[in-house]
């Protein structure tokens, strides 16, 4: 091609004379459609790295507990403070692949040698294990924190071993034991985190005595709620409750809706990109903290 001819063809693009499939497409047609009418692959919704080429993925959104009102807060990108706060949602819990089994969740424990007063909220654990077995570092805190076994042998690990941000102690342990949920909300395409702080690791006691075996945690939908608890010392603080409301045919009047929450669970659950997200996400202080010992 000659030099003029690169120059007229550069001119007509910019003029938008030259047109393409994509331009030929009908306007009836849907935008999916248009933006694979020349063959291109269209981005994945549930991929962030797709839809943001070169960029670090974020964390999974973090669902926190106010503690003083009963409230939960969610991020919302539609607000204008970024979060919303509510005082219970509805959502399906994500089930986690881990080899060849299906669970409800991961059990996580971290250990922080400052305070959360010290720290601040976005800090790493100094130690953790996000599977609740053995550190993921090769030199943890303490030297009796290795093997499979170490979360029953390290001292940190046990009750009567925490101290509070006053340097007190306390009947808690210095490493946190928490549970990871992973979340479908309603309208979501993305899970979102709840984890279980020591004081509402009584959540899966009440479930495990009042729905283990008789539902699939997978298949319903939940509604999660609060209500105000008490610890040893007489602190309140809030305590995560459930309903177990019915499969999505069942909590939904409109069937599209309940297929439309069940194909995102399945595109969730299918994608091994997302499972090693829920899975591997590094722990920060904001996702441990709690107002107080719990017990």
């Amino acid at each position: 091609m000659s030099k003029d001819s690169k120059i007229k063809e550069l001119k007509e693009e910019v003029a938008g004379e030259k047109t393409t499939n994509l331009a030929k497409t009908s306007p009836h047609t849907s935008l999916a459609a248009m933006m694979s009418a020349d063959g291109v692959s269209l981005p994945d919704k549930n991929d962030i790295g797709a839809i943001f080429p070169g960029q670090t993925k974020p964390r999974l959104p973090q669902i926190k507990v106010i503690h003083q009102g009963q409230m939960f807060e969610l991020p919302d990108t539609t607000d204008a403070d970024g979060v919303k706060k509510v005082g219970t949602f509805r959502a399906m819990i994500v089930p986690i692949l881990t080899g060849k089994h299906w669970f409800m969740g991961t059990q996580p424990n971290a250990y922080w040698e400052e305070s959360f007063s010290k720290s601040g909220g976005g800090t790493r654990p100094d130690c953790s294990s996000l599977y609740g077995d053995r550190p993921e570092t090769e030199d943890p805190i303490h030297p009796t924190c290795t093997g499979p076994d170490s979360k029953d042998e390290c001292p940190y690990n046990k009750f009567g071993s925490g101290v509070d941000d006053k340097g007190q102690s306390t009947k808690g342990k210095k490493c946190k034991n928490m549970f990871r949920f992973h979340l479908l909300l309603e309208n979501e395409v993305i899970p979102y985190r709840l984890t279980l702080t020591p004081g509402n690791l009584g959540f899966l006691e009440e479930w495990q005595t009042g729905i283990a075996g008789k539902i699939a945690f997978y298949e319903n939908v939940i509604e999660f709620g609060l209500k105000k608890a008490e610890n040893s010392t007489g602190i309140e603080y809030s305590r995560i409750t459930y309903k177990v409301l019915g499969t999505p045919y069942e909590v939904y009047e409109n069937e599209q809706e309940a297929e439309s929450m069940l194909a995102r669970m399945h595109g969730i659950i299918g994608q091994a990109g997302m499972q090693e997200r829920m899975q591997t996400e590094e722990i920060t202080r904001d996702e441990a903290t709690e107002i107080a010992d719990p017990f």
